[in-house]
């Protein structure tokens, strides 16, 4: 299933910068990691909830909620109709303990049109008082299944709309975006996600957390997989207002925390700290 993890992420450079990477650029790319990465740890949330409720949904006499676990599991449809469905992931106030050790606190609603392998498909999800490790996600995303691509590929369009994080320390940043998730790996087994592989595609925009609006496009697709801790490859370009535009290289495919960011031709080193 379309998933891919984050807790608390950070983007730091390895040493203190004197040239033309400031450190507001390394923060602002820290924000976009922030964002894109805290996003798609939600939706997989959603997956995981939404996995241990699939093989029941095959049969309408198993369960249709998960009550013995952390996160509590609701399902709720119309007995004369199988879909659609809505699925509430509730953490708890005191919140549940995920994998790497992320904390989640508060609802995800997910609202489905169908199963998730079906074209057509859609799920819209939404946070009720949602944080991760202390981060509030708010926003609603879409993820519509568009079927297969010319080269065989399941992909999905996926648009995040009222998109804001707020920081521990109470800065706020928004987000919207309009992105193609394409499942280049793993869709044989969708029951099995370490074997899942995505490129992502698309734009976003907001305002950072010192104010400043931005657009970031990316330039390269991003490879991503839930068994990995970080972007693995692709380059997202990052354009804040009245600022350089900021290039920041995800590395080269290896799952490892080093990519670069660069500014007016020069190339900096940095450290992804992951999910």
């Amino acid at each position: 299933m379309l998933s891919f993890f984050t807790g608390s992420i950070l983007l730091v450079s390895c040493e203190k910068n004197d040239g033309k990477v400031t450190d507001q650029d390394t923060e602002m790319a820290d924000d976009e990691s922030v964002m894109t990465l805290m996003f798609d740890q939600a939706f997989t949330e959603s997956d995981m909830a939404l996995e241990q409720l699939e093989y029941n949904w095959k049969h309408p006499s198993g369960l249709k909620s998960v009550l013995d676990t952390c996160p509590v599991i609701y399902v709720n449809h119309n007995d004369s109709t199988y879909w659609p469905k809505t699925v509430t992931i509730d953490f708890g106030s005191a919140g549940c303990e995920g994998p790497f050790g992320n904390i989640r606190k508060g609802k995800i609603i997910i609202n489905i049109s169908n199963r998730y392998l079906k074209q057509g498909s859609v799920r819209i999800v939404t946070f009720e008082d949602f944080y991760v490790n202390d981060f509030k996600v708010e926003g609603t995303k879409t993820i519509i299944n568009e079927g297969r691509n010319d080269d065989g590929f399941i992909y999905f369009n996926v648009e995040l709309t009222g998109g804001k994080i707020t920081t521990p320390a109470g800065k706020q940043i928004t987000h919207e975006f309009s992105k193609t998730w394409t499942w280049i790996e793993g869709d044989q087994t969708p029951r099995w996600r370490w074997d899942d592989k995505y490129l992502i595609e698309g734009h976003a925009s907001g305002i950072n957390r010192f104010g400043i609006s931005y657009t970031r496009t990316i330039t390269t697709p991003l490879l991503v997989a839930p068994s990995c801790r970080w972007v693995m490859s692709g380059i997202a370009e990052i354009q804040p207002e009245d600022r350089p535009l900021i290039t920041l290289n995800f590395g080269n495919g290896e799952c490892d925390n080093v990519g670069t960011i660069t500014v007016d031709g020069e190339t900096k080193e940095i450290k992804l700290r992951g999910r």
